[in-house]
């Protein structure tokens, strides 16, 4: 198993841990709380996927992909996009006083950024198994995969 894998399973674990903790100790607050901590663990699962795309496309062999930085670049701004727009989204969520539509609408634009990343993904694996098809023979540790827990 990777360390990266390893690190996502115990962040994962101590998530839910809290969540449930929380939703016994604490039941009114955790209904009060549980969309907007959900959506912003969600959505930063999201971004960080994109980014963690963006530093391997970036890395990948340019003769294999030779579309490469043109992939990189977009995969930055699909996750600059995101970051921004999730901080939008916790902004409004602490300027208004109760639940308002625009929060639903930020949701919706991280939704659309991610269907985006998924999009140009998609094209740029079409002919390939797994992105490690793609690596360069630097990047990739010991002949093994590079991210296990993906």
């Amino acid at each position: 198993t990777s360390t990266l894998g390893t690190a996502a399973t115990r962040v994962q674990r101590a998530l839910l841990a809290v969540g449930v903790i929380s939703a016994i100790a604490i039941p009114a607050r955790f209904v009060a709380n549980a969309h907007g901590v959900a959506a912003v663990t969600m959505f930063s699962a999201f971004i960080v996927t994109v980014l963690i795309n963006t530093f391997l496309a970036g890395r990948q062999d340019g003769d294999k992909c030779p579309h490469r930085r043109l992939y990189h670049i977009v995969y930055r701004a699909i996750s600059l996009s995101m970051v921004l727009t999730l901080a939008g989204a916790v902004a409004v969520h602490l300027i208004l006083d109760d639940f308002n539509h625009v929060v639903l609408i930020v949701e919706v634009a991280l939704i659309l950024e991610f269907g985006a990343y998924w999009v140009v993904q998609t094209i740029e694996l079409w002919n390939v198994s797994t992105r490690d098809e793609l690596a360069d023979g630097e990047c990739r540790p010991k002949g093994e995969r590079l991210l296990h827990a993906l």
